[in-house]
């Protein structure tokens, strides 16, 4: 069989994340405090908490489970922090990020054929085509921190334990 390219598993691994938030909310645990979410709009997704996530659902997609080389890989792929203001939703853990690709949306699933992973050549090629400002820089954008604050270590683990017993030992939900 053909291997999946990284955003197939990030669905994947999303839609998990979405069955077990389900299953925490059978449970009477609170679902919005998951460590991993798509946001209302399903254009962008939370990491509410990264090292719960690596402990819990991202190893049943990924071999590597550090979270740092996750990022790398959503930056590779065309992936940029959004900024989220506490007024938009609930109080977010400070170390919570939100990423998203206009590539990359829940209802609109065909959009991924169109991501690309830009490698270190692919990246100085384009670097080399971007358009500079008027002093002959390239132009950047940086990405903004978020604040807020929750635990959410219990329904992890039981999320955790979840997902491992429907797993199939291979990040294969059964």
């Amino acid at each position: 069989s053909c291997a999946l390219t990284f955003p197939e598993k990030l669905l994947a691994m999303l839609d998990c994340a979405d069955k077990m938030k389900t299953q925490l909310a059978d449970q009477g645990h609170e679902p919005d405090t998951f460590c991993m979410s798509w946001l209302p709009d399903g254009k962008s997704f939370l990491v509410r908490d990264p090292v719960a996530c690596t402990q819990t659902i991202i190893p049943l997609f990924f071999k590597q489970a550090k979270f740092t080389s996750i990022t790398r890989k959503l930056y590779r792929w065309g992936f940029h922090q959004v900024e989220r203001h506490d007024s938009e939703g609930p109080p977010l853990p400070p170390d919570a990020m939100i990423f998203a690709n206009e590539n990359f949306q829940r209802d609109a699933r065909h959009k991924i054929a169109n991501m690309k992973s830009m490698t270190t050549s692919n990246q100085r090629r384009k670097s080399e085509s971007t358009p500079k400002s008027e002093g002959g820089e390239v132009e950047r954008t940086s990405s903004p921190a978020i604040t807020a604050g929750s635990d959410t270590q219990h329904l992890n683990a039981a999320a955790s334990a979840d997902a491992r017993k429907h797993s199939d030992g291979n990040g294969v939900l059964s």
